[in-house]
């Protein structure tokens, strides 16, 4: 098993098949431009199966699907 993260959760849209689509907010992104490869933080798409409660991983790792453990609200931690 392999650990990984979604990082911060914008939005979703809901899908005919019953899948999401979330939109997220990820860091330490890897980027190929013209310099060479570079890191930084870019908004992205993941589709997320209700079903099975697996997400699509990064683009990097050959968004392969991987189990979801669960997440924190910050927001709701940002208030205790």
């Amino acid at each position: 098993m392999e650990f990984s993260h979604v990082s911060y959760f914008v939005s979703k849209t809901k899908n005919p098949d019953g899948t999401e689509t979330w939109r997220i907010f990820d860091g330490g992104q890897t980027f190929e431009t013209s310099e060479g490869r570079k890191h930084g933080s870019r908004f992205s798409e993941r589709i997320y199966y209700t079903k099975y409660n697996e997400i699509t991983g990064e683009i990097t790792q050959g968004r392969d699907v991987r189990w979801l453990q669960g997440w924190v609200s910050l927001d709701k931690r940002a208030q205790d």
